[in-house]
């Protein structure tokens, strides 16, 4: 089965869709980079949809600003979503607390909710 992408809008909970579907990665990434006018200061993500949901990719830095420094996209799969939402529920048990504290920053409380949300 093929892949689609599509960006999302992740300063909304549950996120919305910022963009039709897009056919690569690629095309998304510069999308975010070239900036949508209807979101023009909101935290957008990438989607890849195989069938469902399967992938999110957080974008390069190149072309806006946030929380995160990196050139590519980097790409959390649906189920590692799921768990570090759950661990953010659970802040108050040291081993689950140690986990979270080594995620990289871009999956934020905030970030995370607003997509779980869609799951």
């Amino acid at each position: 089965m093929s892949s689609s992408f599509e960006l999302l809008c992740v300063s909304h909970t549950p996120a919305i869709g910022a963009a039709g579907e897009l056919p690569t990665a690629d095309d998304a990434a510069r999308r975010i980079a070239a900036g949508l006018p209807e979101h023009p200061h909101c935290d957008l993500i990438i989607a890849r949809r195989s069938g469902g949901l399967v992938e999110f990719g957080c974008p390069p830095t190149a072309g806006r600003s946030g929380r995160c420094y990196h050139s590519s996209v980097r790409w959390v799969d649906v189920e590692w979503l799921r768990l570090l939402a759950a661990g953010y529920q659970v802040p108050d048990v040291p081993v689950v607390a140690d986990a979270v504290a080594q995620v990289p920053r871009c999956w934020t409380p905030a970030r995370v909710a607003s997509i779980v949300s869609l799951l």
